[in-house]
């Protein structure tokens, strides 16, 4: 057995989120919401908190039904996720995943420059 293994190539996740059309007031309102109820189990600004997952890189955020049945309803109650419908209105919710997407996008951006430069 050789002492010379190559360990493989460390690859950076893709971002893919949907396109940022929030308005800026429903991004800040999402913001204020995220870090009450979110940033403690997944990170300040979205950024996963190495134990639980990076929501920018969620496929969840694509989904307003699916973000709405992981986060309020509870579909992941039996990962530990737990289910917000009594803290969250759908309003608050789709809030919280404007500011997601917003980060998800932002960081898309910085990637893609640091990248290329």
């Amino acid at each position: 057995m050789s002492s010379r293994r190559r360990l493989p190539a460390v690859t950076r996740a893709v971002l893919d989120p949907p396109p940022d059309a929030a308005t800026g007031a429903a991004v800040a309102a999402g913001k204020a919401l995220y870090h009450t109820y979110c940033s403690n189990c997944h990170g300040d600004s979205a950024t996963g908190s190495g134990v639980l997952p990076d929501l920018r890189l969620s496929d969840l955020i694509k989904s307003p039904e699916a973000f709405d049945m992981t986060v309020r309803q509870g579909s992941r109650v039996d990962k530990g996720m737990v289910a917000f419908k009594d803290e969250i209105s759908p309003q608050d919710l789709e809030n919280i995943r404007a500011y997601v997407i917003h980060r998800a996008n932002e960081d898309k951006k910085a990637w893609a420059a640091a990248s290329s430069g």
